[in-house]
């Protein structure tokens, strides 16, 4: 169910890690919420996640509907507390991209270039 954002925070900041296996990603908000709060991260290689995290470097990539890479990406995140420090400290510097306050002018000209060309 729907969670207030005090919760998410708690929830994200007692996580060793964060784990998507997701088939079917359109964007992959909880990805971002993930790399920005340091988690290292699971997850399966759909939808726009690679777009957003590929050269992160903050993300250990299973293929969808793969359990057995699944359970062996979970087992490997647990037992390297080095490995799960890389991937959480690579996430915040990529997140940092897609924040509304860098968006926002991107979005802006996108718009204003559009009107200028009709």
């Amino acid at each position: 169910g729907r969670r207030s954002d005090l919760e998410m925070d708690r929830e994200y900041r007692t996580a060793d890690m964060l784990v998507i296996p997701s088939r079917f990603e359109p964007f992959g908000l909880v990805l971002l919420e993930g790399m920005a709060r340091g988690l290292p991260i699971i997850a399966s290689r759909v939808g726009g996640m690679p777009e957003i995290a590929d050269q992160s470097g903050a993300v250990l990539w299973v293929p969808p509907g793969d359990s057995t890479a699944l359970a062996e990406a979970i087992e490997r995140l647990a037992d390297d507390p080095a490995l799960r420090r890389q991937l959480g400290s690579s996430g915040p510097r990529r997140a940092e991209a897609f924040r509304w306050e860098r968006r926002i002018p991107e979005i802006a000209r996108v718009y204003e270039e559009a009107i200028a060309e009709s």
